[in-house]
């Protein structure tokens, strides 16, 4: 009470600082617009259905690397729309799938996509390490509203509990008319509720709305690895198989797949419908898209049980913040995911040919590193690259099989590497299956006396850009043998290809493009080193990586052809980035990539313009929501962020 009076006599003083803060952060008042629509509508808090399409629409006239597509029509002859977010390609990518709007008193799903794709069009602009690598290495389609006509009957005033689409199968009672969508897909549909069901007919057959049909169209058009369908509320992750009753009948690695976005969600509940919300599913989208998509579906119920379909207005935002990194980890698991690469000391030379064994002992080198590169992904690498920079020249021997002191081995086979000036070492590295792991063995001739080098490793893949542009994610190490009996664990952060810790991706996309012997081929036997194992999981089938596309490529079929991005040289001249851990690493790796982006953030001047902006904006809502809390107790806190 003492603060809130207090606040009421310094509400002028406070008003006139807000206004000159308001003034200096004028740009990044303005930047932020979009996100204050979304929980400012006139729809309890939520954007109308004309609001979120201007919306979608302008950001497909500004940002080059979103096209949207009509997949289909409503029954009201509303447009269906998927909206797509990926750099041009010169051969497919891995594609993610997000819908919302299934049931139309959902709407918490609808903001959720578009808070996600808003901040990742934007980051990408701003030369975000982790929204650049979405944007270049993946195609994620978008389906905010896959029935709009449910959604704009809610818009009326009422009571807005409308769930179904707008097929009129209940003549006598309007309100109870409908076809539930997510009772009216192929696997396991069955016929058990009236045309006036209030909650679940499911139709006259699979499919038999225009809106299912148009999702399923385009899913048989693409080729989908994970489909996340916007649900809410509940605060639970909802997945195959949701008919049944016992234990889901997943194939065993795809069980493995579900708990680890479960325990990266991180919701209360997760598993079948019976699990979760304790009931059975019929004809539900999850089964079909995972039984005859062969897709990794699931649903997550977003927004807190307090919250129910509408959630309070205040709750809209930190509904959107939780769930941003969610998708996140969906994008970054819907392709290739090599987000650490695993160290260790060898007992001996064993599984390095007899030659370089020979340069090596002779040479007074170290026992051989052991390095394991883990795909948690849901696709195999293409053109794979390594990059080790921070070498020194006086501190290593350098020789025709060991550029820059240094070289790698798969399967008792070199790999072909080059050094340009004895700092930096590229290395042609072999195919990572999807879900697999490759285990190399890395020998570093150091002279005696020398220190072992702190060196930054990075991951360069060119297989899927127009012109192999390619994506990149780096660690830090120190390149010793000191390792024995132990292990470590390298965080390998996304990165910004040709600045900062991926400075080195220009030179690497140099080498990949000209002409050298290739990776030989590698075959599927373990290696023989006799060091002990850093993971008891076997080596994966691997291939040799397939050539290098040209830019002069074909695009693909899905997406007109469109301008390729900035080349890696022009990013240089920018400030790096900062760089961060994506979803999926474990706590140690999360714990190095937090002290990588610490360590950007300083390097790129704490008090430079866009901080004075930032903190202007934070200052000036911190006083408004202040002033507001003290009017009302009642809005403390974000009720469902615990929950959550």
């Amino acid at each position: 009470r003492k603060r809130c009076h207090g606040q009421r006599r310094r509400r002028g003083t406070v008003s006139k600082v807000g206004l000159v803060l308001q003034a200096l952060a004028g740009r990044a008042v303005a930047a932020s617009a979009w996100e204050d629509s979304l929980d400012h509508g006139p729809i309890s808090g939520f954007p109308s259905h004309e609001q979120c399409t201007k919306l979608l629409d302008s950001w497909v006239q500004k940002y080059k690397d979103l096209t949207k597509q009509r997949i289909g029509t409503s029954y009201e002859g509303r447009p269906i729309n998927a909206y797509v977010l990926g750099s041009p390609a010169s051969s497919p990518k891995p594609e993610l799938l997000l819908t919302a709007e299934l049931h139309a008193r959902e709407p918490a799903g609808v903001t959720v996509l578009l808070y996600w794709l808003g901040k990742t069009l934007e980051g990408n602009a701003a030369g975000d390490p982790a929204a650049s690598f979405i944007v270049a290495a993946r195609s994620v389609w978008l389906v905010p509203f896959a029935n709009p006509d449910g959604y704009v009957a809610n818009e009326k005033p009422g009571d807005r509990m409308i769930r179904k689409n707008r097929r009129p199968t209940c003549p006598q009672n309007p309100l109870r008319s409908g076809v539930d969508l997510n009772r009216n897909w192929g696997v396991h549909w069955v016929k058990a509720h009236s045309a006036c069901d209030e909650e679940e007919y499911e139709g006259t057959a699979p499919f038999s709305e225009p809106e299912t049909q148009a999702l399923k169209s385009m899913v048989e058009a693409q080729n989908f690895l994970v489909a996340i369908n916007m649900h809410a509320y509940g605060s639970m992750l909802t997945r195959p198989y949701n008919w049944k009753r016992s234990h889901p009948e997943v194939k065993p690695e795809d069980e493995v797949v579900y708990e680890e976005f479960a325990k990266a969600f991180g919701f209360e509940r997760s598993g079948p419908a019976v699990k979760t919300v304790g009931y059975t599913t019929t004809g539900e989208s999850d089964d079909w898209l995972y039984e005859v998509g062969k897709i990794i579906s699931m649903s997550p119920e977003v927004g807190p049980e307090s919250g129910g379909f509408w959630p309070p207005a205040r709750m809209i935002k930190g509904i959107n913040e939780r769930n941003f990194k969610r998708i996140n980890f969906a994008a970054f698991k819907s392709g290739p995911d090599l987000t650490t690469m695993r160290l260790a000391a060898a007992a001996d030379f064993s599984g390095i040919p007899a030659g370089a064994a020979s340069t090596a002992q002779q040479a007074g080198a170290g026992a051989p590193l052991q390095l394991l590169l883990s795909n948690t992904g849901l696709a195999s690498t293409t053109a794979l690259y390594m990059s080790i920079t921070g070498l020194q020249p006086d501190a290593s021997t350098s020789t025709a099989d060991f550029p820059g002191g240094v070289a790698l081995f798969h399967s008792s086979l070199a790999l072909p590497a080059t050094s340009d000036d004895g700092r930096s070492v590229f290395v042609e590295l072999p195919q990572v299956a999807k879900r697999g792991q490759v285990e190399l063995l890395l020998v570093h001739l150091r002279k005696q006396g020398a220190k072992a080098p702190q060196v930054t490793i990075c991951l360069h893949e060119f297989g899927r850009t127009v012109g192999g542009t390619g994506v990149c994610r780096c660690g830090a190490t120190a390149l010793g043998s000191s390792l024995r009996g132990s292990t470590s664990t390298v965080a390998l952060a996304a990165a910004f290809p040709g600045s900062g810790r991926c400075a080195a991706h220009s030179a690497a996309l140099r080498w990949a493009q000209a002409p050298h012997t290739p990776a030989p081929p590698v075959t599927t036997a373990a290696p023989t080193t006799t060091a002990a194992p850093v993971t008891s999981a076997p080596n994966p089938v691997v291939t040799s990586p397939p050539a290098l596309p040209t830019a002069s490529a074909a695009p693909p079929v899905t997406s007109p052809p469109r301008p390729t991005s900035p080349s890696p040289a022009a990013a240089a001249q920018s400030p790096a980035p900062t760089e961060h851990v994506p979803p999926g690493a474990d706590a140690q790796a999360s714990r190095a990539g937090a002290g990588a982006e610490q360590k950007a953030l300083e390097n790129h001047g704490v008090f430079s313009t866009p901080f004075w902006i930032a903190a202007a904006v934070a200052i000036t809502c911190g006083l408004a929501v202040f002033r507001r809390r003290c009017t009302d107790a009642r809005q403390f806190g974000d009720p469902g962020g615990a929950q959550e």
